[in-house]
């Protein structure tokens, strides 16, 4: 009987986490990140309008294995290439992000949150951009 793998394979180390003496207090504002769902028929317009309002980060619920909707993958590897880090989240139940995605040959790939939840994924980005602030 042949027996399938458990998840996918470890990646590169996360940066460590800000202490939480480095953590805002109550009043200061935590970065502006949002999740966007991919799914059949995506439209970038949201992506766009927080683009436009000043969104901090973004992260995709994606399909599968991390598959995106062309016209929204797109416009996350517009936002990314304007400096808003973007990743990429299975929400799917088990497993996580197996291949990289890009929008073209042109276009980086999304980076992957790997075994991340899209609600994980959000706060993972929100401390990775408390720790560039400090």
């Amino acid at each position: 009987m042949r027996s399938w793998p458990q998840g996918p394979a470890p990646g590169p180390a996360w940066p460590a986490a800000p202490a939480p003496a480095d953590l805002p207090e109550a009043d200061e504002a935590w970065p502006w990140v949002e999740i966007v769902t991919s799914h059949g028929g995506a439209r970038p317009r949201a992506v766009e309008g927080w683009c436009a309002a000043g969104v901090r980060g973004l992260v995709v619920a994606a399909t599968g294995n991390g598959s995106v909707h062309s016209a929204l993958e797109h416009a996350l590897a517009a936002a990314a290439s304007r400096g808003v880090p973007v990743l990429r989240a299975s929400r799917c139940a088990a497993g996580g992000i197996v291949q990289a995605q890009g929008a073209g040959q042109s276009a980086p790939a999304l980076e992957s949150a790997q075994h991340l939840t899209p609600a994980q994924a959000r706060v993972e980005l929100m401390l990775r951009l408390l720790a560039q602030r400090n």
